[in-house]
């Protein structure tokens, strides 16, 4: 989406309020068995409500799985700044209801140099 302003991420053309970094540790949780498609939208048609230079990235997933299934994952990064991550996917799907949630909690210092 490279001279995109900004991006909108949907799943399965639903808009879902993520930062990009929880998108990755999203992804990296969600089984590939589990994704159908991706679509790249760099201009997005007139049902989409967009503003401005926005393009559109949109997952869709496979119909419901049936059962409980899930990832868990805890990263660590030492160098300057101690960084530590904890994110966890799960999904339940029961005949035609499927339920998905996803949380994540990021902890670490950033140090802002000036020139």
């Amino acid at each position: 989406m490279s001279g995109k302003s900004q991006v909108q991420i949907m799943i399965n053309d639903k808009v879902v309020k993520m930062t990009a970094r929880d998108l990755a540790k999203m992804l990296k949780a969600m089984p590939t068995g589990n994704i159908k498609q991706v679509e790249f939208l760099s201009k997005p048609p007139a049902k989409y409500e967009v503003n401005g230079n926005t393009g559109i990235i949109n997952i869709k997933t496979v119909g419901v799985v049936k059962g409980v299934a899930g990832n868990l994952d805890l990263s660590t990064s030492q160098g300057v700044n101690n960084w530590a991550d904890l994110s966890g996917l799960v999904n339940y799907g029961a005949g035609k209801l499927a339920v998905s949630g996803y949380a994540a909690w990021h902890r670490g210092n950033v140090i802002k140099l000036s020139v």
